[in-house]
């Protein structure tokens, strides 16, 4: 469950992390008025099942344990917000070139030994793979994969290839530059880029007349 053994590229990632996937559900993130997308726990139960970490099957499970469990499934949705935040605050420094906050790194640091504690190989099929244990004692195994994935990039090379969108409205969005050079700037040339490239053409015209 819970995909600990899933690899990145089985997964629906625009962004290309999981933890930065997950840093972008608030769109408009670097503006003073972002948009919220996940607004309770069954949202956040649904953007697992949406990127691909749970089955429909684990999503109903998960909702089913949530019912019963001792520890309110609000207390762990108000976590899973202050880990995206922390999430985002650390990215979102690296791409600026920048250190992150060491309050940041600490609420992360505090989630990862009790993760790891849950962690184990399992061999299947002539491999072997990590895989999460005790699921049954932990309702907030929900966090599990989104701060293992943020300690993944923050220890892998591609920490120095974490972007953040530029356009100046704070749309915020993070990704994994696979650009050669490293020139991405914009989270799609669809969007925020092809504002920029009008906004050029129309100032070149503008200079152009006078």
């Amino acid at each position: 469950m819970l995909g600990a053994n899933k690899d990145q590229s089985s997964l629906n990632l625009e962004s290309g992390w999981l933890c930065l996937e997950y840093a972008n559900t608030l769109d408009w993130h670097a503006s003073d008025n972002p948009v919220e997308s996940i607004h309770n726990y069954e949202d956040l139960v649904q953007w697992f099942l949406k990127v691909g970490i749970i089955s429909d099957k684990e999503k109903e499970n998960i909702l089913k344990k949530s019912v019963i469990s001792t520890i309110n499934s609000s207390v762990i949705y108000t976590q899973a917000i202050n880990l995206r935040e922390n999430i985002y605050g650390i990215f979102s420094a690296i791409a600026g070139g920048t250190e992150p906050f060491a309050d940041d790194l600490d609420k992360l640091n505090i989630l990862l030994p009790d993760i790891m504690n849950h962690l184990q190989i399992k061999y299947t099929s002539n491999s072997y793979s990590w895989a999460w244990s005790n699921l049954e004692e932990s309702p907030d195994q929900i966090l599990w994969p989104l701060a293992r994935s943020a300690a993944s990039l923050l220890t892998s090379p591609d920490r120095k290839r974490v972007g953040e969108c530029a356009d100046d409205r704070g749309c915020g969005w993070l990704f994994l530059d696979t650009s050669k050079n490293k020139s991405r700037r914009w989270c799609d040339m669809r969007n925020c880029g092809n504002r920029n490239k009008v906004r050029k053409y129309y100032q070149k015209k503008r200079i152009m007349k006078n």
